[in-house]
């Protein structure tokens, strides 16, 4: 179980193209099936993944149910104002403990 504090998260405020707050971080598990016990408010710490790599143009979203407590990718167009080797997931978060 890798814990939300191993992963290095660095957030911006906006984007015009997600109309959305985005967090981009450093690493991703290679197991899919990758859980967080915890995801905190958007304000705070992001709990969410970033793919370094950007293929043919598409970019994975990756998007955070707490009820289920697993992640959902979902393919997208990247952003052209973006380098390659960014990629942004868009977070839909609350508290999972509390």
């Amino acid at each position: 179980m890798i814990h939300p504090e191993s992963i290095q998260v660095v957030c911006e405020e906006t984007s015009s193209f997600w109309n959305h707050q985005l967090a981009l971080i450093e690493t991703i598990p290679d197991n899919d099936n990758f859980k967080l016990e915890q995801c905190q408010k958007i304000q705070d710490i992001q709990s969410c993944l970033r793919i370094r790599d950007i293929k043919n143009g598409v970019e994975a979203m990756i998007e955070f149910y707490p009820e289920r407590m697993s992640f959902h990718e979902e393919k997208r167009r990247a952003d052209v104002n973006r380098t390659q080797n960014e990629i942004v997931c868009l977070v839909n978060c609350s508290l999972v403990n509390g």
